[in-house]
């Protein structure tokens, strides 16, 4: 199953590398995170999820909790599994300073350098982005992958034309 296969209102986490992965390196998280999504469960109920590496950067997970609602300690066991595949890969999944833009291929732009390069013209408001803050497979299928005009970087636009 991939994420698009999920019910709409699956939740969905998202873990963004700090750096583009080998082939290698996404072979493995892939692996290794489909087997923790096979055993992965809340309070003995097993969860029915899928997990999936996408375009070199994204680990995405993701649970149907219409048949088991995914709890703290469940949550708590998939972020501790992907920190310590973090630490393994020497990659970390938890900067959320960094946006993944995409121009001709993904480049990472720090937060902090995101006004400068809509000064410059690098990045306009139809640049393509991935939002990482959506939380479900609905979102996930319809706007993960979508203008930055369309997500929480709006509000930078907003600043250069007031």
């Amino acid at each position: 199953m991939t994420i698009n296969e999920l019910p709409g209102n699956s939740r969905v986490w998202i873990y963004q590398a700090d750096r583009l992965l080998t082939t290698d390196e996404q072979a493995f998280l892939a692996e290794s995170s489909l087997q923790f999504v096979a055993q992965w469960a809340a309070h003995g109920t097993p969860l029915t999820g899928t997990a999936q590496v996408l375009n070199g950067y994204f680990l995405v997970i993701g649970v149907d909790e219409a048949q088991a609602e995914a709890s703290g300690c469940s949550i708590d066991k998939s972020v501790n599994f992907v920190k310590a595949l973090g630490q393994k890969l020497n990659v970390d999944f938890f900067n959320r300073l960094n946006i993944a833009v995409e121009t001709e291929s993904i480049n990472l732009v720090p937060l902090s350098q995101f006004e400068t390069e809509i000064a410059n013209g690098t990045i306009t408001a139809n640049t393509f982005v991935y939002d990482n803050t959506v939380t479900s497979a609905a979102d996930f299928n319809n706007r993960w992958h979508t203008e930055a005009q369309n997500t929480w970087l709006s509000r930078y636009f907003t600043k250069q034309t007031a």
